[in-house]
């Protein structure tokens, strides 16, 4: 997780802030904040290597800073997505 958020910092440039993360219960969260979340995750796709990204389990989805509710980004046609 750790070296995973620290590639993150390192390569991520003005596209979004890492602000940290969590985990617990089997998961781990990285959070971003970006005015282009779409943008943002081609980034984070980059950085961590497409391939990986898509076979690899990992969820990305955002919320408006101001809402309560999350846009699902990856993986297409996932319907349900939480913190926890």
């Amino acid at each position: 997780m750790i070296s995973i958020e620290d590639a993150l910092i390192a390569g991520i440039g003005e596209v979004a802030k890492v602000d940290g993360h969590d985990s617990g219960s089997g998961t781990v969260n990285i959070f971003l904040y970006a005015d282009r979340p779409d943008l943002a995750l081609r980034e984070v796709m980059r950085i961590l290597g497409k391939e990986r990204f898509m076979t690899s389990g990992l969820k990305a989805a955002f919320r408006e800073r101001k809402g309560n509710d999350y846009h699902i980004l990856w993986p297409p046609g996932l319907s349900e997505f939480s913190i926890m």
